[in-house]
């Protein structure tokens, strides 16, 4: 092994140890234990057999027999008793640390830039990580067995060693080149295996969307209604074709490591058996000793192999501890260290200074040269055509990007100077693509369990419900608030329509009460009657807060207090709505066209 895999390999048993010392303070302790009563149990199995025997042949009494018995079945019974418990308290305890991987691994995701989730190959390096989660053998289970392995048959190794040296210690040297061959072997196999796996990763990403895709009640209307169930099977089978031959790639490199691996050990062990044999013969060593040097000899040389074969397993099992590691420490791109606290109390104006956007990986602007100030008490309507821009301006505004160019100020303050979880607390916003969980309908409303909520965020929660016109299904309810929507975890789940879900989430809006108030088309689903109705109670719940309508219902705008137009990444025009149709520009074409459509 390079020095520099084992400098990986002492770094991430490092790593993985002061984890498992912060998901439990005794974790290590008991697996230190574990590795020390699997090192002593062979040593009597190998040792005392060869007294019983010899006593059987010589003059002891048939007592005596009996006690050495008695003695091998209760070490025997009393080690591997005490194993099964340490192994299943390991076991809970090693839950804990992958909990702590899973939360670790979901703050990573959340905290990273909006970008990084966009980009393909850190995807592929977020499977990665995932997967080194899911499988315990390439993670602490594998470090463990790895770090235990080692040590285990070391102890055994230099225990057996004790017992062949009264013999002859060079008897083992060619088995000792052996294993460093079989070392070499798995090593190269090891590669190409972790080669085929990082070549599979975009595969089974696209296996894990496909599963997701047949299992979210979500697209179950969508595919029995176009009947898609045969175009899906075919992209599944397809996928896992893909799949097999990875799977095949990697089952040839390992029949032939193994078969290897098997002419090898049959040869050590006739090889031991008939040395040992001939000693017997020429009446060198009893036949209790060639029990107990057949067993030495033959456990010294698998557990030298054994020592070997698990460094060998340790550093593979290192190369993939890395990629979890690689994920958590991929920097961000963002700023996000500035440290001033945005008073909530005071008003406010957001200021967007020849700002300029293109997405990571692109030269093309889709915004240009964006100049515009918005102000606290004010309403405003942002319009325009698919792809003019209108919702990267948003997430531009919300600091889910940077600029490419120019900066956006808050009362003069670059908002890259203020504290980043201060600055995004301002907005509510409610995105096209926004979710509803399966959950209740109050944790929906309020993301906290409801058993320990309090009766102010009660009432508020049922006010932010009833501002948005929810009662009247609400009130059809059995449980109420505390109704569970879907069907996911409960057979009594609710079914609810896409209306309803949109008023929940306006809802959700309203209750966390922020200066900014963002409504991204979340009224697609809605009749025009109960849009209107959804944006008069929204008025009036969101005075003395800064609104931002994105609609492509250009009703919505009349009673805006200013109208961004936006087309081709640029604002085209900006001011209230009888402005706009005197200038019988694009505003004015694109409300006229939409007029017609209800004529």
């Amino acid at each position: 092994m390079k020095v520099s895999n084992i400098k990986n390999v002492i770094s991430n048993i490092f790593y993985m140890s002061k984890k498992a010392y912060q998901a439990d303070k005794i974790l290590l302790f008991i697996l230190a234990l574990n590795i020390i009563t699997d090192s002593l149990l062979p040593l009597p199995l190998s040792i005392i057999p060869k007294y019983i025997i010899d006593n059987i042949n010589g003059s002891a009494s048939y007592l005596e027999c009996v006690y050495l018995i008695l003695l091998l079945f209760a070490i025997n019974f009393i080690i591997r008793n005490l194993n099964i418990v340490l192994d299943g308290v390991i076991s809970c305890k090693t839950e804990k640390l992958i909990q702590q991987q899973y939360k670790d691994f979901s703050d990573k995701i959340m905290s990273m830039d909006l970008s990084h989730l966009e980009n393909p190959k850190i995807n592929d390096d977020k499977q990665k990580a995932q997967n080194v989660i899911t499988w315990n053998s390439k993670n602490i289970d594998g470090i463990k067995n790895g770090v235990g392995g080692v040590l285990l048959y070391s102890i055994r190794t230099f225990a057996y060693a004790l017992i062949i040296v009264q013999i002859n210690i060079l008897f083992i040297v060619p088995f000792i080149v052996i294993i460093f061959a079989n070392s070499k072997l798995n090593t190269l196999a090891n590669q190409k295996t972790r080669k085929i796996y990082e070549e599979k990763i975009s595969n089974d990403r696209r296996w894990n969307y496909l599963q997701n895709l047949t299992s979210d009640i979500s697209f179950g209307k969508l595919i029995r209604a176009n009947n898609l169930s045969n175009w899906i099977f075919t992209k599944i089978k397809l996928n896992r074709v893909e799949n097999i031959k990875f799977e095949q790639k990697t089952i040839r490199i390992q029949s032939k490591s193994g078969f290897i691996t098997t002419i090898l050990a049959v040869i050590q062990e006739a090889t031991i058996y008939f040395y040992l044999a001939l000693m017997v013969y020429n009446g060198k060593i009893s036949i209790g000793s060639f029990f107990m040097y057949f067993t030495a000899v033959n456990g010294f040389v698998n557990s030298f192999k054994n020592m070997f074969g698990y460094a060998v397993a340790l550093n593979d099992t290192s190369v993939y501890v890395n990629d979890f590691r690689k994920f958590l420490d991929i920097p961000n791109k963002m700023d996000k260290i500035g440290d001033i606290v945005i008073d909530k109390n005071t008003p406010f104006t957001i200021k967007f200074e020849n700002v300029s956007f293109s997405y990571p990986n692109t030269d093309r602007l889709v915004l240009k040269n964006i100049n515009v100030v918005l102000t606290s008490d004010e309403i405003y309507s942002v319009v325009g055509d698919n792809g003019a821009g209108k919702t990267t301006f948003i997430k531009l505004l919300m600091r889910l990007y940077d600029p490419t160019e120019g900066n956006i100020y808050i009362n003069d303050i670059n908002i890259k100077d203020i504290d980043y979880a201060s600055y995004i607390s301002i907005f509510s916003p409610v995105f096209q693509d926004y979710q509803i969980y399966s959950f209740s309908i109050l944790e929906n409303i309020v993301f906290e369990e409801y058993d320990n909520l309090s009766e102010e965020k009660h009432k508020k929660a049922l006010n932010a419900l009833r501002d948005v016109g929810a009662y009247d299904f609400l009130d059809k309810l059995n449980e109420k608030e505390y109704t569970l929507l879907g069907k996911n975890f409960d057979k009594n789940g609710t079914d609810i329509s896409g209306g309803e879900k949109q008023k929940i989430a306006i809802a959700r809006s309203i209750y966390r009460d922020s200066n900014v108030v963002i409504l991204d088309e979340p009224t697609a689903n809605l009749s025009p009657k109960s849009e209107k109705a959804v944006y008069d109670l929204h008025r009036v719940v969101i005075r003395n807060k800064m609104c931002i309508y994105i609609s492509h219902r250009m009703s919505n705008s009349q009673n805006a207090d200013k109208i961004l137009v936006f087309d081709r990444g640029e604002i085209v025009e900006n001011g209230k709505h009888n402005n706009l149709i005197e200038k019988k520009g694009i505003y004015y074409s694109m409300y006229n066209q939409q007029a017609e459509l209800y004529e």
